[in-house]
């Protein structure tokens, strides 16, 4: 039995870390005592019990799996798509401003021991490896007034490049889909818990709402006093 989501672009990232962390869930004590008491109220084989515990399992991992594999694939085809429009971006009058703004940025910037200027590190989410120069106190009105003159001179420039980069980010808004396979939701192991199932819970028959899986996370992280860290993931 098969299902199929959609998902926004932006957000695979998101489900791609959740698929990707039931893909790889693995057998806790929890399940093969509740397996053991059952088969032995039962009056059951317990070996048998616990084969069928690692079958169940598998397929849940295997399931994931394939779900994960389509999402990274997903993923890549949208930053291909993005870094066609981003990336291979070219103006060459906006490229002029940019190296104009940059020069300013120079010299009003502090300098160092060396009398270079000053950069620091400022990360973003898009750009982890981001830089920039440090505007001495003295030089920022200066500063200020030249960049503003300089953006007047090339507000087309400019307004074309942003606008390319809103419609780069509304690949973000676009939806796909994805085929997702169906497992019951009683062959979850344990070791599938936290606030990031109720972004694979598509791939189970028979799970919890959206709201009792938060209160299962609430009980969780109550039982076990904070002490619990939810990963999530863009």
């Amino acid at each position: 039995m098969s299902n199929t989501i959609t998902i926004k672009k932006g957000e695979l990232p998101q489900y791609s870390d959740a698929y990707g962390k039931v893909s790889t869930a693995h057998i806790v004590d929890s399940d093969l005592a509740m397996a053991k008491i059952v088969a032995e109220a039962n009056g059951t084989d317990v070996a048998e019990a616990m084969r069928d515990l690692k079958e169940r399992v598998s397929k849940v991992t295997y399931a994931a799996g394939k779900v994960y594999n389509r999402i990274v694939s997903a993923i890549h085809a949208a930053n291909k798509k993005y870094d066609s429009m981003m990336n291979r971006y070219s103006d060459p009058e906006y490229n002029e401003y940019q190296e104009k703004r940059v020069e300013l940025c120079k010299m009003h910037a502090e300098k160092d021991d060396n009398d270079n200027p000053k950069l620091i590190d400022a990360p973003t989410d898009d750009e982890p490896d981001r830089r920039i120069y440090v505007i001495a106190n003295d030089q920022k009105e200066a500063f200020g007034k030249e960049t503003e003159a300089l953006k007047i001179e090339n507000k087309g420039a400019i307004d074309r490049f942003e606008a390319n980069t809103v419609a780069a980010n509304a690949i973000k808004e676009e939806e796909v889909e994805i085929k997702v396979h169906v497992i019951p939701w009683t062959y979850r192991p344990n070791a599938v818990s936290g606030a990031y199932v109720a972004l694979v819970v598509d791939m189970f028959s028979g799970a919890p709402t959206f709201d009792e899986l938060l209160e299962d996370v609430d009980e969780d992280e109550d039982e076990n006093k904070g002490l619990q860290v939810l990963e999530h993931s863009v």
